[in-house]
This record gives C-alpha cells, sequence and structure tokens, in this order.
C-alpha cells in the first residue's frame, strides 16, 4: 500500500505542474506503465463554490487558497506522484503504480484531509474524480489512453459536482459510464 500520509511535517512538492507539464508526465507514465504492463491513476479536484469565495474573501485570498491548496496537495503525495494546476481551480494528481481500489481509498482521506484542513479565510471543500488505467498489453496507444483518463475522470469530477459537491467518485463506480 503506498505510504500517504496526512503529515503536516512531509516535504511538499517544489512547485506545481501547469496543464502542459501534467501531459508530458502522464504520457510518460502511462508508456513507462505500458512497458511493465503496470497502472496508472488520476484524480482531477476542484474547489467547490470558489467563484463565491472569492466575491466573498476577495481575489488575494483567492490566489492564497490556491497556493494553500497546492501545497496541501504536494505534502499528501508520494514523491512519485505529480501534483499540477491544469486551470482555475482546478488540480490534478497523477498516480503512477496504484490501482482502482487504492485510489478510492486515497481520494477519499484526500478529500476529508482537504475538509478538515486549516485555511485561512473559512473552510473549503473539493470535488474529486478519478480513473485508473491498468495496462495487459505493450501494444496500447498511450495517447489515446491518456485522453481517455482525463475524460473519465473529468466525467468523475462531474458526477460528485451532480452529487450535491465535497464527493470523490471513480469512473469505473459510475452508473451511467
Amino acid at each position: 500500500m503506498p505510504a500517504w500520509g496526512v503529515s503536516p511535517t512531509a516535504t511538499p512538492q517544489a512547485g506545481l505542474s501547469n496543464r502542459r507539464a501534467f501531459e508530458q508526465t502522464l504520457q510518460n507514465d502511462l508508456t513507462n506503465a505500458r512497458e511493465t504492463e503496470s497502472v496508472v491513476s488520476i484524480i482531477m479536484a476542484d474547489i467547490d463554490r470558489f467563484k463565491k469565495y472569492n466575491d466573498k474573501y476577495g481575489h488575494p485570498f483567492g490566489d492564497q487558497l490556491l497556493k494553500d491548496l497546492g501545497n496541501m496537495l504536494g505534502k499528501n503525495t508520494r514523491r512519485e506522484d505529480t501534483v499540477a494546476r491544469i486551470g482555475g481551480e482546478e488540480f490534478v494528481v497523477v498516480l503512477p503504480g496504484i490501482k482502482q481500489d487504492q485510489v478510492v481509498g486515497f481520494g477519499e482521506r484526500l478529500r476529508r484531509v482537504i475538509e478538515e484542513g486549516n485555511w485561512s479565510a473559512k473552510p473549503i471543500t473539493v470535488s474529486l474524480g478519478a480513473a485508473t488505467y491498468q495496462f495487459t498489453s505493450k501494444r496500447t496507444a498511450v495517447k489515446n489512453i491518456m485522453k481517455r483518463m482525463i475524460s473519465q475522470a473529468d466525467q468523475a469530477l462531474y458526477e460528485s459536482k451532480s452529487a450535491g459537491r465535497n464527493c470523490f467518485r471513480h469512473f469505473e463506480d459510475l452508473d451511467d459510464k
């Protein structure tokens, strides 16, 4: 089982990746997983009601919240994981070697850590969506899998939002996938 914790003394990753770096990392991790017939998971996270937060507390607090959330995500992932901000208030975590059952447990723990976090203006919640791909062939087209995983995690994230926010959903657990 991965060594994810919620330790406030964990060392955060040095800065967050952007969308382009995330896509390159995901492609590299999928390529490596294909060669070893391994697995990769991703989690997309979106801050719930971020616009209301910005409107109420102002953009400087919103900017600080984005930095703080990025740091919290970095502190609560493994060294081999990648955390990226992919737009607005959306983040993604790439989890090489992590199977579906493991990512479900981690995603729920991450949701709770954020919900219980010590935030500067007011508590926040996030909605999370995940996807996993297990390679069974070295002939699989990585770019197609990458697009599929991003789409699946996005669908799962949308289901989390639709379910009332502050939820975690994995694509494989959706009823209408």
